[in-house]
């Protein structure tokens, strides 16, 4: 008697063991063609705190990354820095932009990946603004997030 029940407490766990070994296989095939990839299935958003808007913002399969920020600050800005990263790319861009009070500006960054940016590949990308108010000596850093899909240069 004892043996049956051994036997089927052995057929209880293999059969099991088959079920929990092919989840697993199912869902390390969709996580490695990334399909279970979280940041796909989440909403596009550019946040560059408090002080800016993101009015309009884009990543495009050439590396190039557009933004269009709007300046929340009661004052007029000088952004005089900004520090980009991504898993494809990094870098400063270092072009002077002046924001007027209320305003909105385009900056352009060629941010050349280190490797290939495919389309519909979403990419989060982190950001540091360094800006001085006009007319004064301190220099001041928000630091912000794009989440955003790759976009066609073309």
């Amino acid at each position: 008697m004892n043996k049956k029940r051994g036997q089927a407490s052995v057929e209880f766990l293999f059969t099991y063991g088959w079920a929990i070994m092919a989840i697993t296989l199912a869902i390390g095939t969709l996580m490695y063609f990334n399909i279970l990839t979280p940041e796909r299935y989440l909403n596009q958003y550019c946040d560059v705190g408090a002080q800016f808007d993101c009015v309009e913002w884009a990543l495009y399969d050439n590396g190039t990354i557009q933004l269009v920020i709007s300046n929340n600050h009661r004052v007029d800005i000088n952004i005089t820095n900004i520090t980009y990263s991504s898993s494809h790319f990094s870098g400063n861009h270092t072009d002077s932009k002046r924001i007027n009070r209320g305003q909105n500006e385009n900056i352009t960054i060629n941010a050349n990946p280190t490797s290939q940016l495919l389309l519909g590949d979403v990419q989060r990308i982190r950001l540091e603004l360094n800006y001085k108010r006009i007319g004064g000596v301190n220099s001041y850093m928000t630091s912000g997030t794009i989440l955003t899909q790759v976009l066609s240069s073309n």
